[in-house]
């Protein structure tokens, strides 16, 4: 899965064979017609990382289509899953990965220039209005992610998350243990005695 409508009546999926992926969407609950996945984008290039704008409009998602994977925003899939509109417009201009939108859709914020999942946040401005138009990426900071799908950007578009592992850039990719402890509040009552 790559993301839900902000309505939420549709989720966005990578299908395809090992690394050639197309989007794909599956109306959600609240969706009108019948619930079947449909697909969006079919080519013979890898797409991914798929992700729909706040105000449910446009897609951005990463393709290889031009030979380097870029950044591109078209209309988003409506339920039957057609482009609601026309146009495809390339955003990033030196490689791009991972879209992600702030809450205004006023920026979109990308990986780039990356080796391995080692590059720069990226940001463009975006006028959404009826003509899409993206403005020239800047670029924000350095960062080295744990997978390309370890970042993300606050709501507010002045903060972010992202996910490293420790000593990644030094070590290459090192798996990383994570302890759940299911049951927390019996897990202390046994500890403690309390409860007894």
């Amino acid at each position: 899965p790559f993301s839900w409508s902000p309505d939420g009546k549709i989720l966005s999926f990578g299908l395809g064979v090992a690394t050639d992926r197309d989007i794909w969407i599956l109306p959600g609950p609240g969706a009108a017609g019948e619930r079947k996945p449909r697909p969006f984008i079919e080519t013979q290039f890898s797409i991914f990382n798929a992700r729909s704008s706040p105000d449910g409009r446009w897609i951005a998602y990463a393709s290889s289509e031009s030979g380097q994977t870029q950044v591109y925003v078209q209309p988003a899939p409506g339920p039957d899953g057609k482009a609601q509109g026309v146009g495809k417009w390339q955003v990033s201009n030196d490689g791009g990965l991972t879209p992600r939108w702030p809450a205004n859709g006023r920026e979109l914020f990308y990986l780039s220039g990356q080796s391995g999942f080692a590059g720069k946040v990226m940001v463009a401005a975006i006028d959404p209005g009826p003509a899409f138009r993206a403005g020239v990426p800047q670029p924000l900071f350095e960062v080295s992610l744990g997978s390309r799908n370890a970042f993300d950007v606050a709501p507010d578009g002045k903060r972010f998350l992202i996910v490293q592992a420790p000593g990644q850039e030094e070590t290459g990719s090192q798996p990383v243990q994570l302890n759940f402890v299911l049951e927390w509040f019996e897990e202390i009552r046994r500890r403690t005695g309390a409860g007894k």
